[in-house]
């Protein structure tokens, strides 16, 4: 949102504390139990995320380095998916968050920022914090207490 009302200075510098501080909420609730298919699906959804985003940027003529924003809100949403938090509320609400950033630099970089995927960016972001909020609500248990 602050990419949007204050500049991608400013909204950047937010952007960039407030998902390095879900990072570390999320690591310091790791889950014990994690499946080879959540661990994979956490290494890969950064590693596609930023990719498909600079690529997209790049192709469009944008520069594609702000398409790095993506690599730490999916890291974000990597976090939480390895996290003791309900794995398909704050571990799909982070991805689906992650995708209105996604939607956002793609707007960028197919309609020049005219805000054409604002309707769909603008549901993702709500619907994926909304997620997440609820997750937030309920963390297994710690089995070393």
């Amino acid at each position: 949102m602050l990419l949007v009302t204050v500049g991608i200075v400013a909204g950047g510098v937010g952007f960039a504390v407030a998902h390095a501080l879900a990072i570390l909420a999320y690591v310091g609730y790791r889950s014990p139990r994690r499946s080879p298919a959540r661990s994979t699906i956490a290494v890969a959804f950064p590693l596609l995320m930023t990719l498909g985003t600079c690529a997209l940027l790049w192709s469009a003529s944008k520069p594609w380095a702000i398409g790095m924003f993506v690599l730490l809100s999916s890291s974000m949403a990597a976090s939480a998916l390895l996290s003791r938090f309900p794995i398909w509320l704050s571990g799909l609400g982070a991805m689906v968050f992650v995708l209105s950033d996604a939607l956002f630099f793609a707007d960028l970089a197919l309609f020049g920022g005219s805000g054409k995927l604002g309707w769909l960016t603008w549901a993702c972001y709500a619907t994926g914090y909304a997620l997440v909020a609820r997750g937030a609500m309920h963390v297994e248990a710690d089995p070393q207490s």
